[in-house]
């Protein structure tokens, strides 16, 4: 492998990256790059990851199995070693933002948080697994409209729902409305 790969390796394969190589394409420490991709230890204890479902800027996302009730879940990891030092503070508050609006909502096309925790070098999320992907992947080819008007108005009554409760949503995209397996579009990522 080449430095410049090492970024876009999968999660499995940088681990067996040779070790003359001392640096990625960004100029950082391999072995820091590699442990930014590795979940943190105490994930492991009580949530077998699955498979890397996303890999953001700031974090990652895990499909898991919550060994505790025998359930797929979602873990939203946030690595704080990949937040520059003078954002890190804004990126936690943001981040912890996120819990308590989830946390205080309870709609059916709202993405239902079930754990929270945080540690001097991660923070991280745990909701239900929604195994349908993103809006985001099904673009690319015409919607008819009746099944775009389908999946519209359960996320605008979602919005509604944030808005009566004094939040906003601040990132309504593709990528952030989730389908469940029986196509029920959820509504995510308020950060």
């Amino acid at each position: 492998y080449t430095c410049a790969l090492i970024a876009s390796l999968p999660v499995d394969r940088v681990d067996r990256c040779p070790p003359n190589i001392a640096f990625d394409q960004s100029g950082r420490n391999v072995d820091e790059a590699v442990e930014q991709k590795k979940p943190a230890e105490w994930i492991k204890r009580r949530y077998k990851i699955v498979e890397t479902v996303g890999m953001g800027s700031f974090g990652i996302v895990y499909k898991a199995l919550d060994t505790h009730i025998n359930s797929h879940v979602a873990i939203k990891e946030m690595k704080l070693a990949a937040t520059e030092e003078r954002y890190r503070e804004e990126v936690q508050k943001r981040f912890i933002r996120e819990v308590e609006i989830l946390s205080r909502l309870t709609h059916p096309n709202i993405a239902k948080i079930s754990d929270f925790g945080q540690t001097k070098k991660s923070l991280y999320l745990v909701m239900t697994y929604l195994p349908g992907g993103t809006l985001k992947s099904r673009l690319g080819k015409p919607i008819p409209f009746s099944i775009a008007a389908g999946l519209l108005v359960p996320i605008a009554k979602a919005l509604s729902y944030v808005h009566k409760k004094g939040s906003i949503h601040r990132d309504v995209t593709p990528g952030n409305i989730l389908f469940t397996d029986t196509e029920e579009p959820i509504l995510s990522d308020f950060g």
